[in-house]
């Protein structure tokens, strides 16, 4: 993550459904004005991205980002809007990220009811770069925001168990996002048919 500011950043605390998930901060958009390198920016400069930390100095990208201007995408809803009636991805700068816990319950088969609590968030308001405007709108996390690593869902290797906020990966696969291969993991082979020569009628 480069520099950024006008974002917001949001702590959680102890995900209570694992004790391998130490506290998270949170930031979200934000953007820059000023020196740049060799180039001074005189307009915001606004990001549409989502990104956590454990330690506050190295960072994971929740969302996928990439172009710019009327090019850019990302895999924020909350970065999307409607300028001359055309839904484009702008940068938001200036929102609130307010932190809280989430309660998922599930049911099993014989009846029994289990809940758990995971840290969720409320993105709210802002200010869209460039040709955008002021947004009141709301937005809520869902489990899925402790899956994704760069826009992608457990790497596609796994799937996403919102009541327990993390990645179950499919075997051969290791990692809070599924990105690690098991080294220990052996595929079973494919068996090999022998050709069989068909014998000549006499």
């Amino acid at each position: 993550m480069g520099a950024v500011a006008f974002h917001q950043l949001g702590a959680t605390d102890r995900d209570v459904a694992s004790d391998r998930r130490p506290p998270r901060l949170w930031v979200a958009g934000g953007g820059y004005m000023g020196t740049m390198a060799n180039n001074i920016v005189r307009a915001m400069e606004a990001y549409a991205d989502l990104w956590w930390s454990y330690d506050g100095d190295s960072w994971v990208q929740v969302s996928m980002t990439e172009g710019s201007g009327s090019n850019l995408y990302s895999t924020e809803e909350w970065a999307l809007t409607t300028v001359d009636d055309v839904s484009i991805y702008i940068g938001k700068w200036g929102m609130q990220l307010v932190n809280f816990k989430r309660v998922y319950t599930e049911t099993s088969e014989d009846g029994t009811t289990t809940s758990t609590t995971l840290p969720a968030m409320l993105l709210a308001g802002g200010d869209y770069a460039d040709s955008g405007t002021q947004d009141s709108t709301v937005f809520v996390s869902g489990g899925g925001v402790l899956c994704s690593y760069k826009g992608v869902e457990c790497n596609e290797h796994g799937t996403c168990d919102e009541g327990q906020g993390g990645c179950t990966c499919e075997e051969g696969y290791l990692g809070a996002f599924c990105t690690e291969t098991d080294p220990d993991y052996t595929a079973a082979a494919p068996r090999r048919h022998g050709r069989h020569r068909r014998r000549r009628a006499a």
